[in-house]
């Protein structure tokens, strides 16, 4: 299955007993529950091999145990970029891309950056640098899409700070040859 997407896994030959409980242990994640079926999103890349369900009955009976007769593997890019954090507002943004897929053969083939500005989006794997006009935060995102259209995405806040002012006082002088004057910055 995809990474973050949906699942549903279900006890189709269950007992009848409206009473019992169901402790569940799906892609490392355990969650007890009083119904037969379970949903769940698939949050972390990986080959899960023990996947079960507890049901219990009460008192009067033994837990009783039933596994998934098969592997799960949650398969997608591995997404993330590196990139200067904090920078001046003359600096020109300048990405690195390091996703790969969680199966080498499982190729990327889409790639979308959006740079927190409406409208100022690449599709480049690796992308050209992006200049900022105003000085802020920006939250720059990185989706990648492999063959399967298996997706996943990643946020990381770019701090573009303000140039620094120079207001030198005072403003205008007169200076003759070989005089000196003292100027406050």
């Amino acid at each position: 299955i995809c990474i973050n997407s949906a699942t549903q896994f279900n006890i189709t030959q269950n007992y009848t007993n409206p009473n019992a409980t169901y402790s569940w242990d799906l892609l490392n994640e355990q969650l007890a529950t009083s119904t037969s079926t379970h949903g769940m999103i698939a949050t972390t890349l990986g080959h899960y091999t023990v996947n079960y369900a507890v049901i219990d009955n009460g008192a009067p009976y033994c837990p009783d145990s039933i596994h998934l007769d098969h592997p799960i593997t949650v398969r997608g890019p591995r997404v993330d970029f590196d990139a200067q954090l904090s920078m001046c507002l003359n600096v020109p943004l300048e990405v690195r891309n390091l996703t790969t897929p969680y199966l080498a053969t499982d190729s990327i083939v889409k790639w979308q950056w959006n740079y927190g500005r409406p409208m100022w989006n690449d599709s480049a794997f690796q992308p050209a640098p992006f200049q900022y006009p105003v000085h802020r935060n920006y939250p720059v995102k990185l989706v990648a899409i492999d063959k399967f259209g298996c997706k996943d995405s990643i946020i990381k806040t770019v701090m573009v700070r303000p140039m620094p002012f120079l207001w030198i006082i005072p403003r205008m002088d007169t200076l003759c040859q070989g005089q000196a004057d003292s100027v406050i910055a």
